[in-house]
């Protein structure tokens, strides 16, 4: 959302048709990266808050500046047609809801579970949940590690896979160990796509835990195409596509009591799981295919262009 303030300011910048893909808004994620429960300890002083509230007015202006300027804004969800029209008033013909897609031919269900693992070098008598996220606050990975110790009771060969970077792996790595729970998370780091594609298809579920500004959960489709059901936080655009799926498939609320109960339930009818991982597959293929997207992009950047072509020829 933040465009070169040079092309911006150019003559050509300022002839040209622009096009702006919203995810989120750049300035809220800030804002809660700074507030939410798991920072609550650390004590920031007066001129790092004053330097974090001078940083997000500038954030926001430029995401704003950069939708003014777009002659249409693609959203990926229709949480994100809400967050462009409340923050940033921009609604209307000017926006056009595009979701992303994922590429089928990359991500591809397999019945052999068993394999999978194996190659992915994860127990094969685990149950494994796995997530694929930044290690920030918002993504909500430290309530699914709060849930595991009522899991446990349950199911003590549940195996939670957390792979991905970020600020808070060692506040991630103490809670386990204070918890108990150390023995059943694996964290992994970062994954190549690659590597990334064998742990989807390795999974028994995959967690979507967000707390806060889910935009549109690519990782959600990824999971899904490649067969493994997907749990997923009732926020922004996870309501959209689990929900329209199945809404079974949504935690009643974002805590971790709430994940502890359906991850219960599901794991007592593990043998439905396959079902509705084929369920999951077909639901992407006809809904959130890369062929898809693709083709309503190209649509969109050829009125643009029709649109405007007095500008872009001069």
């Amino acid at each position: 959302l933040i465009m070169s303030p040079a092309l911006y300011l150019s003559k050509f910048g300022r002839r040209i048709p622009w096009v702006v893909t919203f995810h989120a808004p750049s300035f809220q994620e800030i804002k809660v990266q700074h507030s939410t429960e798991i920072t609550a300890d650390i004590k920031q002083s007066l001129s790092q808050n004053l330097m974090i509230r001078v940083l997000v007015r500038l954030v926001r202006l430029l995401n704003k500046s950069s939708l003014k300027k777009a002659k249409k804004v693609i959203s990926l969800s229709r949480y994100s047609n809400q967050l462009l029209r409340e923050y940033f008033n921009i609604n209307g013909n000017q926006v056009s809801l595009i979701p992303g897609g994922v590429d089928l031919d990359i991500y591809k269900y397999t019945e052999d579970k068993q394999a999978a693992k194996h190659k992915a070098g994860l127990s094969q008598g685990a149950f494994i949940m796995l997530t694929i996220r930044r290690l920030e606050p918002r993504m909500g990975i430290q309530n699914v590690i709060k849930a595991l110790p009522e899991i446990k009771k349950h199911f003590p060969h549940i195996l939670l896979v957390i792979a991905g970077t970020g600020s808070i792996r060692t506040k991630l790595e103490k809670l386990a160990g204070e918890l108990k729970v150390a023995d059943q998370v694996m964290f992994t780091g970062y994954r190549s796509e690659k590597q990334k594609v064998v742990f989807y298809q390795a999974a028994d579920i995959f967690i979507m835990p967000t707390l806060a500004l889910e935009g549109f959960g690519l990782s959600t489709l990824e999971a899904m195409a490649s067969g493994t059901p997907v749990l997923a936080t009732p926020v922004g655009s996870n309501k959209e596509i689990i929900g329209k799926l199945n809404p079974q498939l949504l935690f009643r609320d974002t805590q971790p009591q709430a994940m502890a109960d359906l991850i219960i339930k599901m794991l007592g009818t593990r043998e439905n799981l396959r079902e509705i991982g084929r369920d999951c597959r077909k639901f992407v293929l006809e809904n959130y295919s890369w062929d898809k997207t693709a083709e309503m992009t190209e649509n969109l950047y050829k009125e643009v262009i029709s649109k405007n072509r007095q500008y872009i020829c001069q």
